[in-house]
């Protein structure tokens, strides 16, 4: 309570590289979060379940106190819109909390996704993990090649970064969201095409929503994905219904 009071949060920029995910070797992945915000105390702290390598303040290195699941800095400018960069090197989970690494014992193909609920989103990434802290989000994640990833946003652009032939994608900036409900999903998925969902509610809006299933590939053949569009469409006609607000 007293960090939300104390703490306006508008974007926070992260980039994650997962290009060492199918090593079983390498535990942990670089991670690196900017959050633009405004400090009304010289004090306060970030979440973060890994090893914090640095924290830069408006691009200038910062001391900070890394405790457990929290990295600490003071002396920030009170009142002011600032940049706080904060370095980390992040967990791959095998719990199903955080970023979760799966091999598939099939085919040897490794995959990764995340899940978060209720406040899981510091195992991947440097954050204010907590829901009435809503912050616009903008994601970057460098990936082997021939990888499948989404996130929140809409990928916007993918370029080849080094001669491993590892592609960074980049998304669009989302809306205000909660830590929880961000997401990445990268691997060799099997894709499925479900079309576009159109339509709107009471509040006079209209959504275009593009709709896709992603399945490890071993898995796809027995994916009754109809059923699946199905559902997610009647759900998108029924709550675009109650609520009255356009998704």
């Amino acid at each position: 309570t007293h960090r939300a009071a104390t703490l306006e949060v508008s974007a926070i920029d992260v980039t994650v590289d997962v290009t060492g995910a199918t090593d079983p070797s390498q535990a942990t992945y670089p991670v690196t979060s900017v959050l633009t915000l405004v400090a009304r105390e010289e004090r306060t702290f970030i979440d973060i379940a890994g090893q914090v390598t640095s924290v830069l303040l408006n691009g200038a290195e910062h001391p900070f106190e890394d405790d457990e699941d929290r990295v600490w800095v003071e002396g920030l400018p009170v009142g002011q819109t600032i940049t706080l960069e904060v370095r980390a090197l992040a967990h791959y989970s095998r719990s199903g909390e955080g970023l979760h690494r799966y091999t598939d014992p099939e085919d040897g193909e490794v995959y990764l996704y995340t899940q978060f609920e209720p406040n899981d989103a510091h195992r991947a990434w440097p954050c204010v993990d907590q829901p009435d802290v809503k912050p616009e989000w903008t994601f970057h994640v460098i990936a082997p090649a021939g990888w499948v990833v989404s996130s929140n946003g809409v990928e916007s652009a993918s370029e080849v970064v080094d001669d491993s032939g590892a592609v960074r994608h980049d998304f669009t900036a989302t809306r205000p969201l909660s830590s929880y409900i961000t997401a990445i999903v990268a691997g060799p998925w099997a894709v499925i095409d479900g079309g576009t969902w159109s339509g709107g509610a009471s509040d006079g809006g209209h959504a275009e929503l593009a709709l896709r299933l992603l399945c490890r590939r071993t898995l796809a053949r027995y994916l009754d994905s109809d059923d699946v569009f199905e559902v997610t469409r009647a759900g998108l006609d029924f709550f675009h219904e109650r609520y009255g607000v356009t998704f």
